[in-house]
């Protein structure tokens, strides 16, 4: 867990909990856990096709009172799917495409 508040065993269980049900629905998924700041807490990034994990944490936060924040980032190939959808919706508006800036 990159020891990020590795001396408790209920954050730890929770951290990893919630990569599995992450994993579940989305195997390729990969994580980065730190430690923030803004609130307190332990940061579990986790680079996702699609968002399907929101509940548990959000539980385990209220309920549990453990300061995990999960942070979902879209996989390149979604963002550029995403983007590709956009393009077409306003072409066949006929409106201009946006700029594209990386």
């Amino acid at each position: 867990m990159n020891d990020v508040q590795a001396d408790d065993p209920r954050l730890v269980g929770a951290v990893q909990e919630t990569k599995d049900l992450i994993w579940e629905r989305c195997p390729t998924a990969s994580f980065s856990v730190t430690h923030g700041e803004g609130p307190e807490g332990t940061y579990l990034t986790a680079v996702v096709d699609v968002d399907v994990f929101i509940e548990r944490p959000l539980t385990l936060q209220v309920d549990e009172e453990l300061p995990l924040y999960v942070i979902p980032n879209e996989t390149p190939e979604r963002v550029a799917r995403a983007y590709a959808e956009r393009c077409r919706a306003m072409i066949a508006g006929g409106r201009s495409l946006p700029p594209l800036s990386l």
